[in-house]
């Protein structure tokens, strides 16, 4: 599922953020969020894991390594990641999946759910 930025901001699941595009790598829903959003407080990196494979330990990855710090800011919050690519797009990778690059902007990582009706929602899991 792909929206583009002239698209309406929509509500991302599980908290009050509006995003205006929406990637799926894998199990992996990444959600850019609107640009005055308020994100929470976010700390540099050189690379974050947004998500690991709970079996063959495989890795949703975006990295800065090699660029001015502050390039990636993130937060680890519930399972999910919060955020911020500043000046230049980056990778987001995973042994499995195509590479794709995400533009500056603000973003909310999250795993794909789906719907059973013994357990009600879970997460997918690579």
């Amino acid at each position: 599922m792909s929206r583009t930025a002239k698209e309406a901001p929509f509500k991302v699941p599980h908290n009050d953020a509006k995003a205006t595009n929406c990637r799926r790598h894998g199990d992996l829903m990444v959600f850019e969020l609107v640009d005055d959003h308020k994100m929470p407080d976010l700390k540099p990196v050189a690379k974050q894991v947004l998500a690991e494979g709970e079996v063959t330990g495989h890795m949703h990855t975006v990295d800065a390594s090699g660029l001015d710090i502050g390039v990636l800011c993130s937060l680890e919050q519930d399972g999910d990641v919060w955020f911020s690519i500043e000046k230049a797009e980056l990778p987001l990778t995973h042994q499995e999946h195509s590479t794709i690059t995400l533009p500056p902007g603000k973003y909310f990582a999250t795993r794909q759910e789906e719907y059973d009706p013994n357990v009600q929602r879970r997460r997918v899991m690579d």
